[in-house]
């Protein structure tokens, strides 16, 4: 049980951190355009 919760854990930080990225990439992109 403790395993599956620290495996989906791990999963949902890596989903974050790639949205998080994204988002920030995003926002590099509109200021390029202005």
């Amino acid at each position: 049980m403790v395993k599956k919760v620290n495996s989906y854990s791990e999963e949902f930080r890596k989903e974050a951190v790639a949205t998080a990225l994204r988002s920030v990439s995003v926002t590099q992109t509109a200021k390029d355009l202005g």
